[in-house]
């Protein structure tokens, strides 16, 4: 879960932005005429991820020692990434738990079934415990290297901060995430083909 403050803008005005910004929905559940094969253009998806978080964390800020538009983490954690699933859903990452964004828009804009899972999977749920957060999305392979990924930089930036109670508990938090969640990677990327986020620090 981010610090960031939650953005405003509801989810059907972001995709009609970035239908604007000349990335078109890829799949109109309404119209069969305008389904495109997804997995043959996974650059254009990208580029349709990146915009839409662009969009969707606009005037949200990371909490950085000074203060970064949000956007930066989220295209470092897609840059430790690879596979164009991983990158899609490393971007995304945030854009359903800290915006308005929801789901079934990712799902109506023709988001492969496995990042809307995987972004699912990474978003911490009302009510819901961080350990069972992280033991929830330890079950999806894409969502266990993002989060990793995420986690790392998370760190970084965490221990750049003054060392207050506050950040101190949270580096724990992260850190124990990780000795959770790095073991499984090699399982869980045994098959899939998905490449590890460079080592942590």
């Amino acid at each position: 879960m981010s610090s960031a403050v939650r953005g405003t803008i509801d989810g059907a005005t972001i995709i009609a932005r970035v239908r604007e910004g000349g990335k078109p929905l890829l799949r109109d559940p309404s119209d069969a005429s305008t389904t495109r094969d997804v997995g043959s253009n996974s650059q254009e998806l990208l580029e349709h991820a990146i915009l839409c978080a662009l969009i969707a964390h606009a005037g949200q800020r990371y909490p950085a020692p000074e203060p970064e538009p949000y956007i930066l983490h989220p295209l470092r954690v897609m840059g430790a990434v690879e596979g164009a699933d991983a990158q899609i859903a490393a971007v995304l990452h945030d854009v359903i738990e800290d915006t308005e964004v929801t789901l079934a828009e990712l799902e109506g804009a023709g988001y492969p079934d496995a990042v809307v899972h995987a972004v699912d999977c990474l978003t911490q749920r009302e009510g819901e415990g961080y350990t069972a957060y992280i033991e929830r999305l330890a079950t999806d392979p894409i969502a266990t290297l993002v989060k990793v990924a995420d986690l790392r930089d998370n760190l970084s930036n965490n221990r750049r901060l003054i060392p207050e109670s506050s950040v101190l508990e949270r580096i724990g938090r992260y850190e124990r995430a990780l000795a959770f969640l790095e073991p499984r990677l090699a399982r869980l990327h045994a098959d899939a083909g998905y490449g590890s986020p460079g080592s942590s620090e």
